[in-house]
């Protein structure tokens, strides 16, 4: 029996990381999000202006320690899939401002640890794979 898989292509991991396509359901629609996997964030963290229009249920507020320091939020529930593979119901925590562009989602460990993830260095790519 083999589980499904995504394989993303990361040539330029030093520069950019891993940035894979996500989906976030909420409220009977699902939508198109660029998740960043940090595997050193305990939590998946999106901002406010991201946040607004996903109508996210608010499950609890509190401090999110980030590594720029303390940061006050509040915590969504919605489902979370990467790529094609099976979506998950997770809690994210919801900040004012994020300190990014270049994707909407920060994908942390707590939806990761979900899945199987190995980064292939030589073959310069990052294989999640549903369990």
């Amino acid at each position: 029996m083999s589980a499904a898989s995504i394989v993303i292509a990361c040539p330029d991991f030093v520069r950019s990381g891993h940035i894979v396509p996500i989906r976030i359901r909420s409220g009977g629609t699902t939508y198109p999000l660029r998740g960043l996997i940090d595997t050193g964030a305990t939590r998946t963290v999106l901002g406010e202006a991201v946040a607004a229009p996903l109508r996210l249920a608010c499950v609890g507020t509190g401090k999110l320690t980030t590594a720029g320091g303390n940061v006050h939020g509040w915590i969504g529930l919605a489902a979370l899939g990467i790529g094609a593979l099976p979506a998950h119901v997770i809690r994210l925590a919801v900040i004012q401002t994020v300190p990014w562009d270049e994707f909407d989602v920060l994908v942390g460990r707590d939806i990761l640890s979900r899945f199987r993830v190995v980064f292939d260095g030589p073959e310069q790519r990052l294989v999640i794979t549903g369990c």
